[in-house]
């Protein structure tokens, strides 16, 4: 996901990553370089580098020179995989206790980790006054 470019810039400005990955698996046990943000930096890399096409165009993604990325992997957030994330990698525990985030490369990559189950918690938070406006209150 990215906001189209301004008609003036140079490319996009913020591009969002969301990956899903199967639930029920433990992602403890992948070897580092499978690991969901390893995969999102390797795709970011191939976006900075002009080698990423665009969906509909099929030409070079385009991004600016101070371009930032938010990667979110949506996946089963274990016990094993939070200590994982926080003793090998260089993420913290979300305030929650239930996912985690890191912010790296000077702050041009920001990555979470986030459960299913508090992903649709939050959404259904958020939106609850607009569902209830609605009549469709859950």
């Amino acid at each position: 996901f990215a906001s189209d470019p301004k008609p003036k810039a140079k490319g996009y400005e913020r591009i969002a990553m969301v990956e899903f990955k199967r639930s029920l698996g433990d992602l403890a046990d992948l070897p580092t370089d499978e690991l969901p943000h390893r995969q999102m930096i390797r795709y970011a890399r191939q976006i900075l580098a002009g080698k990423a096409e665009h969906f509909r165009t099929h030409r070079p993604i385009q991004v600016t020179s101070d371009v930032r990325f938010y990667f979110y992997s949506v996946c089963e957030v274990s016990d094993r995989l939070l200590k994982r994330l926080t003793t090998e990698e260089t993420f913290m525990p979300s305030p929650t206790g239930d996912g985690a985030f890191s912010v790296q490369n000077s702050g041009t990559y920001y990555f979470e980790y986030i459960s299913l189950p508090k992903l649709l918690e939050d959404a259904q938070a958020r939106n609850s006054a607009f569902f209830k406006r609605l009549g469709l209150e859950v």
